[in-house]
């Protein structure tokens, strides 16, 4: 489809030319169009449902059942436990220059 052309005027042979009570002209898309449009579009959506009903059920097979051992609680702690100490710093360290500023 060229840019800026409607879609009538790009696809000449999918629309069906019709004079309105007014004189003015209007297009209307053909039953096939049509029907072909909305074929793509409902099929976009079962894929979509086909895409998200696999992911549940992914996730239905392998969720834990279990609580985490120390051992993982210890490696997921230490993990993130940078980040997090991180973030409290940048924190602690904006609040005391708004301090400052406010007390200057």
């Amino acid at each position: 489809m060229a840019k800026g052309a409607t879609a009538w005027e790009a696809y000449p042979d999918k629309y069906i030319k019709f004079s309105l009570e007014d004189g003015r002209v209007g297009y209307r898309a053909t039953d096939e169009w049509r029907q072909d449009s909305e074929d793509k579009i409902r099929k976009s959506y079962e894929k979509d449902d086909e895409v998200e009903a696999s992911a549940l059920e992914n996730k239905r097979r392998n969720r834990r059942t279990t609580p985490m051992t120390k051992e993982e609680i210890e490696k997921a702690t230490n993990k993130w436990r940078p980040y997090f100490e991180d973030r409290v710093e940048k924190g602690n360290q904006a609040w005391n220059a708004a301090i400052s500023q406010l007390t200057q």
